[in-house]
């Protein structure tokens, strides 16, 4: 599992990927205070969540979910595409257009071709992506700061969302998320009530998720 912490803002220089940003991407304040005031309401305290706070939906059929994600060495081929593979690429997405703020309009596609090009999109014979691996190339080429997060220290996880910070997670095979293995990020969390944490997730592959009784779906989050 891998973290990224708060860096100083820098502003992305104009890519080819520029024009598929929309400001919609991104929470306004308006929707950010919204959101801490209604779980305000419903008594949590500690409540961290970050400022510029962007998802994207790897599916996105309108805009890159048929953008071609190969694996390292392999042709593109429509058969792998963000739709059906990029939850890595599109989860460092939210996460990096997060960190760098209004000023960064870093999208799904040109985070896949930089795990293609970086030889993280995965390698033949394996399911997905090399998170670790690529979030770390990422930090190095972006300026990021970066923690990496073993055996689930929450901890080192609470710490870095404290500082304004995003992690990269990835998840195991049948959890509430997904039947295989996925990558999500966590961009805040707060405790209720009764003391209970509650992380805050950027699900970059459900659009809307069906509520349980341990994912609550609000899109003001």
């Amino acid at each position: 599992e891998a973290a990224e912490k708060t860096a100083p803002p820098d502003v992305a220089d104009e890519s080819p990927y520029t024009s598929e940003y929309k400001g919609s991407d991104r929470a306004t304040d308006e929707q950010r205070a919204r959101a801490i005031g209604k779980l305000e309401e419903q008594e949590f305290t500690n409540i961290h969540l970050p400022d510029n706070g962007a998802y994207y939906y790897q599916l996105d059929e309108g805009r890159w979910g048929d953008h071609q994600y190969p694996k390292v060495g392999q042709d593109p081929s429509p058969e792998r595409t963000l739709a059906k593979s990029g939850c890595a690429p599109t989860a460092l997405a939210i996460v990096d257009a997060t960190l760098r703020g209004n000023g960064n309009k870093t999208t799904p596609p040109e985070v896949a071709d930089f795990a293609v090009d970086h030889g993280k999109s995965g390698k033949p014979g394996s399911y997905g992506s090399n998170p670790p691996g690529l979030v770390k190339d990422w930090a190095e080429a972006h300026n990021l700061d970066r923690v990496e997060i073993k055996d689930k220290d929450m901890d080192k996880l609470r710490d870095g969302l404290e500082a304004g910070g995003v992690a990269v997670v990835m998840v195991k095979p049948n959890s509430i998320f997904n039947k295989g293995g996925h990558v999500i990020a966590i961009t805040g969390y707060a405790v209720d009530k009764h003391g209970k944490e509650w992380f805050f997730v950027a699900d970059p592959g459900h659009k809307n998720p069906k509520t349980s009784d341990d994912l609550v779906v609000d899109k003001e989050l």
